[in-house]
């Protein structure tokens, strides 16, 4: 499954929402910090936002390192795919309201979206059949 378009429109939405980038300035060669005006500062909360949003853990620091040193919008996402695959976790592994762990896994996440069955959330921002 191709998880690169769910990274993407969520990666989007950060960009667009925090930091008033606007939409049709974000393309694959985008410079994140030259481009898309981002400064070091903005660098923490864009992390700190990427694992709100995506429910993953980028707290190493070598994962942080990785993420700072990245230049380009396509370097971000491939980041983020790679990071991705090399966890095996889905992007929502618990949920982010009671922490139960058994969401739905990923093959449905464009799909269907997330929900918990334990207390009712859905992603209802996932796309597909909830959005």
């Amino acid at each position: 499954m191709n998880i690169k378009p769910y990274i993407d429109k969520r990666v989007r939405k950060i960009l667009t929402d925090m930091f008033g980038v606007s939409y049709a300035r974000i393309a694959p060669e985008s410079r994140m910090w030259l481009d898309l005006g981002l400064d070091s500062l903005d660098t923490v909360e864009f992390i700190m936002a990427l694992e709100e949003e995506l429910h993953i853990d980028l707290s190493g620091y070598e994962l942080e390192d990785e993420m700072t040193q990245l230049k380009t919008y396509d370097e971000v996402l491939n980041f983020l795919v790679k990071h991705h695959k090399t966890t095996g976790l889905g992007f929502i592994t618990k949920c982010p309201v009671c922490g139960s762990p058994n969401l739905k896994d990923e093959s449905s996440l464009l799909t269907e979206g997330c929900s918990c069955p334990a207390c009712g959330w859905a992603d209802v921002d996932a796309g597909g059949a909830i959005a």
